[in-house]
């Protein structure tokens, strides 16, 4: 609870796409496939419930490798 802020980013850096390679909202409608994510982004912040009038907020950030999004195991 008091969570007041989530935001996910992907990096569809690879050392080919320097010139494009930021953080994007929406890879797949960017004209990228799942195979092009590479990092995953992932901030959270959350909120202190507030009784005398101040709160107190903090922030909290990750990044998480993927793989492949694209696999299907052909053996099922």
């Amino acid at each position: 609870d008091n969570i007041i802020g989530l935001k996910i980013t992907y990096d569809v850096c690879d050392g080919t796409n320097a010139g494009t390679c930021a953080a994007i909202q929406d890879p797949i409608g960017s004209g990228y496939s799942p195979n092009n994510i590479y990092k995953v982004n992932i901030q959270i912040m959350g909120q202190t419930i507030s009784t005398t009038g101040k709160s107190q907020s903090m922030a909290l950030s990750t990044s998480v490798s993927t793989q492949n999004l694209e696999f299907r195991n052909r053996y099922n």
